[in-house]
């Protein structure tokens, strides 16, 4: 699928597509793969690619996932092994784990699928966290992939708004992604467009957030490490310049700062619990966004 607008005259083939990386988000995996399957489906799209104007995107070729361990009763003097004692303390942070993993939970090996609305209201919870914390670019790049597919959403008939696959059909028999030589290509602004990006978003904030509570990064460091992986490869030099720009603004955060406030708390009042309670849901939040 190419873009209208895209610059580069370079063609590279994903006609072989590839493993997923290391920290990409479950999310991101699943709208990649769904994009891959539904707006590739013509005789003159290259299966396996897609292109916009910001270069060619890779598709995983498969999702794993893990089992849940059960329990198995046998001998009746054996008692069951005891839970392991949670921390009392609840965090704001729960509360968006919760919101994505329902908009997820219908996405599967038999029935690959997201639940639109759900995934809309939780990354418009995570939009209003972001800026909260101070991260105002991140917040408006996730409000303004939302509204592109707010707009497709709100028109759709009800019985094809909340099938991710249904909505991209429907988007595609409106003729948005059809040009005169009746090539089909992702248009901007459109959902598919909106899907594509806010995919890659949500990888971009997997591997901040991984960053900075499993290798100790400051806020600005995982940050940068995090846009050189999932976003800088998508954008043009210009768009790049203004990124890192914007990401100044974080050199002053401090790790617990961000932290204290993602969970709800007051700095002065964030100790080893509230800290803990706070790694423990943001672990759970992104553990639904990866494969």
């Amino acid at each position: 699928i190419t873009n209208t607008r895209h610059r580069s005259n370079r063609k590279r083939s994903l006609s072989s597509p590839t493993k997923v990386a290391k920290g990409t988000s479950m999310v991101g995996s699943a709208i990649f793969v769904l994009l891959v399957s539904l707006l590739a489906q013509t005789p003159e799209a290259n299966p396996g690619s897609v292109r916009t104007h910001h270069g060619a995107t890779k598709f995983p070729s498969s999702i794993t996932y893990t089992e849940s361990e059960l329990f198995l009763e046998g001998d009746t003097d054996v008692a069951p092994p005891k839970p392991a004692a949670l921390s009392p303390v609840r965090t704001d942070v729960a509360g968006l784990a919760c919101d994505f993993e329902a908009a997820i939970q219908a996405f599967n090996q038999e029935d690959r699928d997201i639940h639109v609305g759900r995934l809309l209201s939780a990354c418009e919870r995570l939009e209003g966290t972001m800026r909260r914390i101070g991260f105002n670019q991140g917040a408006k790049d996730i409000g303004g992939n939302i509204r592109k597919i707010r707009q497709l959403y709100s028109m759709a008939p009800p019985s094809q708004r909340d099938s991710m696959p249904d909505l991209l059909r429907y988007e595609m028999e409106m003729g948005v992604h059809d040009d005169s030589n009746g090539v089909r290509r992702i248009k901007d602004p459109s959902a598919a467009m909106g899907f594509l990006w806010l995919g890659r978003t949500l990888n971009y904030q997997n591997d901040m957030f991984r960053l900075m509570i499993d290798e100790n990064e400051e806020p600005y460091h995982a940050a940068r490490r995090a846009y050189d992986q999932d976003l800088k490869p998508h954008h043009s030099w210009a768009v790049q310049k203004i990124c890192k720009a914007a990401m100044t603004t974080l050199k002053p955060m401090k790790k617990i700062s961000v932290l204290s406030s993602l969970g709800g708390f007051e700095e002065d009042a964030f100790g080893q619990q509230e800290n803990e309670a706070t790694h423990r849901d943001l672990h759970q939040m992104m553990d639904s966004w990866k494969p």
